[in-house]
């Protein structure tokens, strides 16, 4: 009874608890009896023994379950981990940054859960006054990367458990480009830039003659040489298919690489005049087209004109140019070959000369 005594007939605890008040009652009652009086003695112990554990453990009071809100971070933090994490590892990341600016200008300062289909239709149907359907389901396939990605982080606590793009799809009305820089296009375009400025007409001759992606071929170094076997040992580094390759060098590029003297054969083969590689070339084709009209094309046409030249033109075998090309995927490799179709024609109609590629714009 040290720490018990009665109030009338009920067991009161004057032992301190937390949560309780200096005194409290157990809720035992006896009838009055001795016997009925140690019996409640021998359950106020068990009580208090009981209560004594619980609070030294921690468990005496019942801590009412705090529900945390869904996470919901402002948008751009997503974007942020997407590029971060993610899309500045891959080889073509640099390239496709602007889709990401795109989309953080539009949704940047919102909350990720804030944004529903209703902004994104919205989004997307602005932009048809001034972007093409292609860059505009581009922006949207990596609006829909960046939820992706935040919707399979390994930290339980950032996964977001949210895509308000579910269930859109991408616009109709995109179209495949189909102008095919020929032989005759490539070679008034390259005279033009020799003329004016030679070290770019370097590189654009190397991209004509390999087929290759302009962010590989301005990487290529003199190291990777082999001058007795005219060949460029391409690291998997520079391969979109992370694969070691060998590329053959055709006699005309190899002719040019030739004339450039032993003593500067040093890091960076196709350079820009500070010895850099090739990051703005976008003032070159502006010139060009101002002499040359939508003709004159854009940098990236000489892989489509060669593989069309290699394929349609020469007659090559399309397994070995697309080996060769650095394509992965058949896909990508038939939307690059343009005059398949014409070709196709040919089976059906006899009296159709061939295919005349000066005419497809």
């Amino acid at each position: 009874m040290k720490y018990f005594y009665w109030r009338r007939n009920t067991l009161w605890c004057r032992y301190p608890l937390p949560g309780k008040k200096w005194n409290w009652s157990t809720g035992i009652k006896t009838t009055g009896t001795p016997a009925d009086r140690k019996r409640c003695e021998r359950d106020g112990e068990m009580q208090l023994s009981a209560l004594r554990t619980k609070a030294l453990t921690g468990t005496l009071i019942d801590k009412p379950a705090i529900e945390k809100a869904p996470y919901n971070p402002k948008f751009w933090r997503l974007v942020g981990r997407y590029w971060f994490f993610h899309l500045r590892f891959k080889k073509s990341g640099p390239n496709e940054r602007y889709h990401l600016l795109a989309v953080l200008k539009q949704f940047g300062k919102q909350f990720a859960r804030d944004i529903d289909r209703g902004m994104i239709e919205k989004w997307r149907a602005e932009q048809k006054k001034t972007a093409k359907v292609n860059t505009i389901n581009n922006r949207f396939t990596y609006f829909k990367r960046i939820y992706a990605y935040a919707n399979t982080e390994s930290r339980a606590e950032i996964r977001l458990g949210y895509d308000p793009s579910v269930g859109l799809k991408k616009l109709e009305g995109g179209a495949v480009r189909q102008f095919v820089l020929t032989a005759d296009r490539f070679e008034r375009n390259h005279s033009f830039f020799k003329s004016r400025y030679p070290d770019f007409a370097f590189f654009y001759l190397a991209l004509w003659e390999t087929g290759r992606r302009p962010w590989e071929v301005m990487r290529y170094q003199w190291q990777m040489l082999d001058v007795e076997q005219r060949l460029i040992y391409v690291p998997e580094s520079l391969n979109k298919k992370e694969r070691c390759q060998t590329l053959p060098l055709s006699p005309r590029l190899f002719g040019e690489m030739m004339t450039i003297p032993i003593q500067e054969r040093q890091g960076y083969i196709f350079k820009n005049r500070r010895g850099n590689i090739w990051r703005n070339y976008e003032w070159h084709f502006q010139q060009l087209k101002k002499a040359y009209g939508w003709t004159a094309g854009v940098l990236r046409d000489t892989r489509r004109g060669f593989i069309t030249h290699k394929c349609e033109i020469q007659g090559r075998d399309p397994a070995h140019v697309q080996d060769f090309a650095g394509h992965a995927t058949d896909e990508a490799f038939k939307r690059y070959r343009i005059g398949t179709l014409a070709n196709l024609r040919l089976v059906v109609d006899d009296s159709t000369p061939g295919v005349q590629f000066a005419k497809i714009g």
